[in-house]
């Protein structure tokens, strides 16, 4: 069980990391947008 867990940790973790780096970029780009108008 714990092997299973770790190895969810691993694979959701960059998943995660990936998802917020996105979300913080679509909001950066619109934050620049509105700044432009």
């Amino acid at each position: 069980m714990a092997h299973i867990l770790n190895f969810d940790l691993i694979v959701l973790t960059p998943c995660l990391i990936v998802h917020t780096l996105m979300l913080f970029m679509i909001s950066v780009s619109i934050d620049s947008e509105n700044h432009y108008q």
